[in-house]
């Protein structure tokens, strides 16, 4: 078993998902026995009157289960090519719903930038995208380990690439191997075609469209930096957007002390005030909104930094909100504007308008 995620409590039920690895003996099996043993098991229990976790408790014993999964192989694919980029070749692509594994033949394009000396990464960074800009996860280690990728090597090499698995109904995607700072240039680039099983030389990184170069929504990490205290203690010091496996954004603020247990929400805007996204403190059901994440005035680094500077930011407590989102994305340069109320009267404690243009790929 490679690992476990936490549970959650949904409907009634506690969830999860685990990745395990099938033993090759097993491979062609219809039917697979499983069963699990989990131990050493810790849990965090919510104080439903505040934002305060309890802390961690272990939870004593261990859990058994056994069950039955009927192996479904309608999501797997496989097959080889011989396409060929910029001296970069494409020799197999193989699929699972986990992971999508490239084979490639990479050249060596010229050595990167890296603080570190003995840490200096031969160019070509390979990413895998799906048209519409969602980034699957590189498996950096597996294409080590498992792959044979040695992302220092100044030859030509042939290694197997690791990624998270294509979702559902995906179609197509499109690997790259990039050069240059901040993925500025485009080395290779290849579209894969799942269903026709094929592998084509493609330039959509000068084609228009979200996997253009220049599109405003090419980004990883998309934010704004602008820390504005108010009078009156409320303040946002960024507003975050990141397209990194699914698609989120965070704000990040502080509230006067008195604030810190109300019945807070918070509301994102766009430039045309469109709702983008909202979410309140505390769930329906009275809990505490496990989206929301808190520091005590004690803890938070911006009351320290404020301390030092004569101010007192040892009266505030630091608040990150964090949700998963579906629809438009935000553009790089936009203007997004951020409401803080208070959720029993709907009065708006503080507004602040930021320029999302910090932007990390």
């Amino acid at each position: 078993m490679e690992g476990v995620n936490p549970f959650y409590e949904r409907s009634g039920q506690w969830t999860t998902t685990m990745t395990i690895a099938v033993p090759e003996s097993q491979l062609e099996a219809e039917l697979l026995e499983i069963s699990v043993t989990l131990r050493d098991l810790t849990g965090r229990v919510e104080n439903s009157g505040g934002p305060n976790p309890a802390q961690d408790q272990a939870i004593p014993g261990e859990f058994e289960a056994q069950f039955t999964l009927t192996v479904d192989r309608d999501h797997q694919f496989s097959f080889t090519s011989d396409a060929q980029s910029n001296g970069a070749k494409v020799l197999a692509v193989s699929g699972t719903p986990t992971q999508t594994v490239i084979t490639v033949e990479k050249p060596f394009w010229g050595l990167g930038d890296s603080i570190v000396e003995s840490q200096t990464p031969a160019q070509g960074e390979p990413y895998l995208v799906l048209s519409d800009g969602t980034q699957l996860r590189y498996d950096f280690t597996r294409s080590q380990e498992l792959g044979s990728y040695d992302y220092q090597a100044q030859e030509t090499q042939t290694a197997d690439l690791y990624f998270d698995g294509l979702p559902a109904g995906a179609d197509q995607a499109v690997l790259r191997f990039y050069g240059g700072y901040n993925q500025e240039t485009v080395l290779a680039e290849f579209t894969i075609h799942v269903e026709s099983q094929t592998v084509t030389p493609s330039a959509t990184y000068e084609e228009g469209g979200l996997l253009d170069l220049s599109s405003p929504y090419r980004y990883e990490i998309l934010q704004s930096n602008v820390y504005d205290l108010e009078g009156n203690g409320f303040a946002v010091s960024s507003v975050v957007f990141r397209n990194y496996e699914t698609y989120t954004s965070s704000v990040f603020f502080c509230v006067p002390q008195e604030w810190a247990e109300a019945r807070l929400k918070v509301e994102v805007y766009d430039a045309q005030d469109t709702l983008l996204w909202e979410s309140s403190a505390y769930n329906s059901d009275g809990g505490w909104n496990e989206g929301w994440q808190s520091t005590s005035p004690e803890d938070s680094q911006l009351g320290k930094l404020e301390q030092e500077a004569g101010e007192s930011g040892e009266t505030r407590w630091e608040f990150s909100v964090s949700q998963e989102l579906t629809g438009r994305m935000a553009a790089i340069g936009e203007q997004v504007t951020v409401k803080i109320l208070d959720e029993d009267t709907g009065e708006i404690l503080f507004t602040d308008t930021q320029t999302l243009d910090q932007v990390q790929r």
